[in-house]
């Protein structure tokens, strides 16, 4: 079950937006002056449509059952799906020091079977309808949420309410699940530089509150953590009268209503729960710290303390928090990223909360960067804001970007349900939600300045800054305990009768949207997909190519080459672009993947046209301005050093390495090295070779006319010629003979990160469909899978195991993942080989295989139900010449293969004796255990993949990063 941390999260976001594309970089020299000139009509900064929208009809039906459970229904007929979700008012604020983390211990328990239920198979359960489950725990909430076919509403109320009265909470089951627990706070806290920055950031914040401590609290407490503390903590919250019952789509209010009552009706209500009344004394100085961590990016983070989520400043904050922080053109970028370079991220957002919270303001830059300067530059900004507000402009973007948001929350049925959860639990009222669409409107400039300057001051402001230790300086981690009663066999118990004769999914033909094709006389493909539900519009473009077009000594050219699309064309510059999408409240990004570049826009449907200029000119304009590259070049060098910071990062790039070779595209890491040897003519040469009409395909899908939206498109696109040669696709690697084995010394890790993997197949090979389900079965169907059986639920060794076949136009990549504590490493990492030479030699049962059908193929409706899902299946299957049928008949094709031909096409395919296997972990403690596995090849996580490893075992260290 996932641990809500939304500072972690945020902090991910931010980490996404500038790594995303940003491994491949720059040139050095001197930069060229080509940069365009602005043209005369165009601002910097845009205001964005002042075109109203149509208000969204959003109609929430609200009823209560007599033992206080309160129901929340909002009918989407859309689709034919349903989220259905149980929030419950306690979190990580309702513990006390020697409890920290029962709340989310408490969350996984819940998942460990009831009286009707076995352990597990709540997950299996909904799982083999096609629908998804998981949960989180936030400081302030705990829900849960099953989102499936809306034939199967009853079957996921019924199981929450089987949940809330009759979890069983067993013992053995607890002593598993706090070891799990425990990895999974090593995992994210621990051997995470931002969740320990995090970790101790919460700490000077807060010194009374419960805000103080993380979600998962910490192993200390964990480690003396009793069963009784967790019955007690469970039997005082989770209670009908202590929960919303939330659903979201193809449903009818009365229908939800007639099935609340009959599940959840006959659970008594309980006392109500303490109220938790400790206040936040009231900061009255500035507070500084540094935490000194492994990291190869140190970060800064700032919070000023604000007031609780319900209060009437909080509206004018998000609006001050998307003028400081948010996009491109936002102040903090434009000013530390772009133009002192300072920064290789920044943002700033608001962590509001039950009780009064944070705005948060953070950057992330290199560590030859004088960690004093980012500081002064971050926090003069926010200074700069409080002395001056906000220009016009400014106001506008971000009224138009929170509009924006609101709209497109509204496409995503379980988005949607998250929404109304947190203005209920959070805000205090689920019609706090419906009042945003217009929550924004009347707030002034005047407000702006007014609200800034009562919250955003120096004396309620708290500083962390994450830096490296000093070379020999040791950072000390709290090692794993032994838990004797964790390695016992857990109990199970039967499951009821009426959860185990489900239904099959059906395997009918999907229905599809309307969609317009057409072929312009340049050979461009274009696709127009209707979904009226909302105003909204998504562009697509795809193009092969990508990564696969990488030169040797290269690597990174193709991501550097579409992250300089959006950084000035013909008609725009780098800040017009931004300035343009920002005021319009849309989005713009480009991106090199495996096999093929994509582009994508996002804005709302009355600001078509401007959004398919912004779209098409970064497309058929981008001039790759020699100084936007050389901006660039800090944030790209972030990428790289983050990635070292993340041990499944580090293992993932040397596992494509060992399965392809130096001399395929795919086995060519991106370095330091690799990233000073791009220039910009590479970039434009590979533009020029990669983009052309005949072999590129655009779809809109959204709230559009066909026939209109194609002559716009034509309009925009005619011109475009055809250029570029030939892309020849890389010859095959050779399948590795026999095992390799590599071990990546990271030696301030207390956990062991393992891939196991082999050369894949091709997404056209008839295997595909079998493979897929029968790695559904093995690691690829989360709780239900066999790897999470062996290797959490029942070993208790990890908190996550999964296994992956990627396919495409060439082949992919098979592998099997997981992590654990160091000294369980040989253990954990032989589960994970037995569990594959199981379905090889023995294959999977008639039972599993019908199980992984209907999961797949039940689930298909979920990934078409919002229009950029849709959107996205049918473009994917043009890309790879599949056609619409593709779409329809998907189900039919995941149905069709037989329990012989899956497990042949298993043994065919899988073969564990020849897998690559790499571990990255502490070396003084794992090597011996991983040694058995095979020969055995050390380096240090630092080490690049060098181009010398095509001519020598051990790799050279010229690929250290300084």
């Amino acid at each position: 079950m996932s641990t809500k941390r939304c500072l972690l999260i945020a902090l991910g976001m931010l980490l996404v937006v500038f790594i995303c594309g940003s491994c491949k970089s720059t040139q050095s020299g001197k930069p060229k002056k080509s940069r365009p000139k602005k043209p005369a009509n165009v601002e910097i900064e845009v205001i964005g449509s002042t075109e109203p929208i149509k208000k969204p009809e959003v109609v929430i039906h609200e009823s209560k059952l007599k033992n206080g459970l309160q129901v929340l229904v909002l009918e989407d007929h859309s689709a034919p799906v349903v989220t259905v979700q149980v929030w419950y008012r306690v979190g990580s604020r309702n513990e006390r020091p020697g409890i920290r983390g029962l709340a989310h211990l408490c969350e996984h328990m819940m998942f460990k079977g009831s009286t009707n239920v076995g352990p597990e198979e709540h997950a299996r359960i909904i799982d083999s309808v096609g629908g998804q489950e998981n949960a989180f725990t936030s400081a302030d909430v705990t829900a849960y949420y099953d989102t499936v076919p809306a034939d199967r509403l009853a079957l996921a109320i019924e199981l929450e309410a089987e949940r809330m009265a009759a979890a069983k909470i067993d013992e053995l089951h607890f002593f598993k699940e706090r070891e799990v627990v425990k990895e999974e706070i090593r995992d994210k806290q621990q051997n995470d530089p931002i969740g320990a920055l995090i970790e101790k950031f919460n700490s000077m914040a807060f010194k009374k509150h419960p805000y103080n401590w993380t979600v998962g609290g910490t192993l200390e407490d964990l480690d003396k953590m009793t069963h009784a503390d967790l019955k007690t903590f469970r039997d005082t919250y989770y209670a009908p009268n202590n929960a919303v019952l939330i659903v979201v789509g193809d449903t009818t209010a009365a229908q939800v209503d007639k099935l609340a009552k009959k599940f959840f009706g006959p659970i008594a209500a309980r006392k109500s729960p303490p109220k938790m009344n400790l206040v936040e004394p009231e900061q009255k100085e500035f507070r500084h710290e540094e935490l000194k961590f492994p990291t190869q990016l140190p970060i800064i983070i700032g919070g000023y303390k604000i007031p609780e989520a319900a209060h009437e400043d909080m509206a004018v904050l998000k609006v001050i928090a998307n003028i400081l922080g948010r996009g491109k053109s936002s102040r903090l970028h434009r000013s530390l990223v772009r133009d002192e370079k300072v920064a290789v991220f920044s943002g700033a957002f608001g962590r509001d909360q039950l009780d009064p919270g944070l705005f948060l303001v953070v950057a992330g830059f290199l560590p030859m960067i004088p960690p004093k300067s980012v500081e002064d530059s971050l926090l003069g900004q926010v200074d700069k804001f409080v002395k001056e507000g906000p220009s016009q402009a400014e106001l506008a973007k971000a009224k138009n970007q929170l509009t924006s948001d609101y709209i497109f929350q509204l496409t995503s049925m379980e988005r949607l349900g998250f929404q109304i959860g947190y203005a209920e639990t959070i805000e205090k009222g689920y019609r706090r939600f419906i009042e945003k669409y217009n929550a924004y409107d009347g707030i002034t400039v005047a407000d702006v300045k007014r609200v800034a300057a009562r919250y955003l001051i120096r004396r309620h402001l708290t500083v962390a800054v994450l830096v490296p230790p000093s070379k020999g300086e040791q950072v000390e981690k709290k090692a794993a305990t032994k838990i004797d009663e964790a390695e016992k066999k857990t109990p199970t118990w039967p499951t009821a009768e009426r959860f185990l004769n489900l239904s099959q999914v059906s395997s009918d033909p999907m229905e599809l949207p309307e969609i317009t094709r057409k072929t312009l006389a340049n050979g461009l493909k274009l696709l127009v997909i209707e979904r009226h539900e909302q105003p909204v519009v998504y562009f697509d473009l795809i193009v092969p190519g990508g990564d696969l077009l990488d030169p040797p000594g290269k690597a990174g050219l193709a991501t550097l080459m579409a992250e300089m699309m959006t950084q000035g064309t013909k008609k725009r510059t780098a800040e017009q672009i931004a300035a343009e999408s920002d005021g319009l409240g849309g989005a713009l990004a480009t991106q090199s993947s495996a096999e093929y570049f994509t582009a994508f826009g996002r804005f709302l449907q009355r600001d078509f046209t401007h959004g398919l200029d912004l779209f098409s000119d970064m497309i058929l304009n981008p001039t790759f301005p020699d100084e936007e590259v050389e901006k660039l070049r800090p944030r790209l060098e972030g990428g790289v050093r983050h990635r070292k910071n993340d041990p499944a990062g580090i293992g993932a790039e040397h596992l494509s390495y060992l399965i392809y070779g130096y001399d395929h595209p795919r086995g060519r890491p991106i370095s330091l090295e690799t990233l000073a040897a791009l220039k910009t003519k590479d970039i434009a040469n590979l533009y020029k070779r990669a983009f052309s009409p005949d072999r590129s395909i655009v779809a809109i899908t959204g709230d559009v006319d066909p026939i209109a939206t194609m002559a716009a498109l034509e309009k925009a696109f005619g011109s475009w010629s055809k250029s570029g040669s030939p892309i020849e696709l890389p010859k095959p690697p050779d399948r590795v003979p026999g095992r390799v084995v590599r071990l990546i010394d990271k030696p301030d890790l207390t956990q062991a990160t393992m891939f196991v993997g082999q050369l894949g197949i091709k997404k056209s090979n008839p295997d595909y469909i079998p493979l897929a389900l029968g790695n559904y079965v093995l690691g690829a169907g989360g709780f239900s899978s066999r790897l999470m059986k062996r290797i959490r639920s029942r070993g208790g060794k990890t908190y996550g195991a999964s296994s992956a076949v990627t396919a495409g136009i060439i082949e992919g990549i098979f592998r099997a993942n997981t992590f654990t504590r160091n000294s369980e490493t040989g253990n954990t990492l032989g589960m994970l080989l037995d569990e594959i030479e199981k379905v090889t030699q023995k294959g999977i049962t008639e039972k599993e295989l019908q199980a992984a059908k209907n999961n797949i193929a039940g689930s298909y409706v979920l990934r078409l139900q919002p229009p950029n899902g849709i959107g996205d299946e049918v473009l994917m299957a043009e890309f790879y010449g599949l056609g619409d049928d593709w779409v329809k008949n998907f189900k039919k094709a995941v149905t069709r293969p037989s329990l012989k031909e899956v497990n042949s096409v298993l043994a065919k395919n899988l073969v564990p004796k020849n897998m690559v296997l790499v571990v990255v972990g502490k070396a003084e403690e794992i090597a011996q255990q991983v040694a058995k596995f095979g020969t055995l090849e050390k380096i240090d996580f630092l080490d690049a993949v060098p181009d010398e490893e095509r001519k020598k075992k051990q790799p050279s260290k010229a690929g250290k990063a300084p």
